[in-house]
């Protein structure tokens, strides 16, 4: 009788169990459009957020700069680099130095075509296009590419037609049309509009 009586309560507690899962799922489950709602409304928003941020981008680099000073052994080297009186760390500084100097970075941004951005204007913002997306390209002229970090402009382009397009400023009022690949006088200076890259 004992064992019996062991089995029946081992087939209750299970069934209690059961029961009582199923009434903690039947409870939850009663809410099952709020789930499905949220889980909508979490991925509609991570689209938006993902479609519309603009996106950054990094870059890190590291260069070595190697010391030309290998005639002194290891420990004539060391002494020098202790008492201050060697050169041998001044041939790296002026590398770096070198690297950081104003005029080469202006003539990498200036063959990079890194002082020029396209930008098109969409129905919630504005995006930054790389130049190969561009529907055209900005030349400008030889002076004025001399003296680019000191222009600061936003010309907004329309294209009208295959070879046309019309330019204006709204900040100095300037608007013109022109042929592409023709030079056009702005307040700039002359620039011309190429057709895509």
């Amino acid at each position: 009788m004992d064992k019996n009586q062991i089995l029946y309560n081992e087939n209750l507690s299970q069934k209690e169990e059961n029961i009582n899962l199923r009434e903690i799922l039947e409870r939850y489950l009663y809410y099952w459009p709020w789930y499905v709602l949220g889980f909508v409304l979490a991925v509609s928003l991570a689209f938006l957020y993902l479609r519309y941020a603009q996106p950054e981008y990094g870059v890190q680099s590291k260069i070595l700069l190697l010391d030309d000073d290998s005639s002194l052994s290891g420990e004539m080297a060391a002494l020098q680099d202790m008492t201050g009186m060697g050169g041998g760390k001044t041939n790296v500084e002026d590398q770096v130095e070198v690297l950081k100097s104003r005029r080469l970075i202006l003539e990498v941004a200036k063959e990079l075509k890194l002082n020029i951005r396209y930008f098109t204007e969409g129905r919630v913002k504005r995006s930054e296009l790389l130049p190969e997306e561009s529907p055209f390209h900005l030349i400008l002229s030889n002076e004025l590419s001399e003296d680019t970090d000191s222009l600061e402009a936003n010309f907004k382009f329309e294209l009208i037609g295959e070879t046309k397009f019309e330019i204006y400023d709204e900040e100095s009022g300037f608007k013109g049309i022109s042929e592409l690949g023709q030079k056009l006088h702005t307040p700039g200076g002359e620039v011309s509009v190429g057709p895509k890259i």
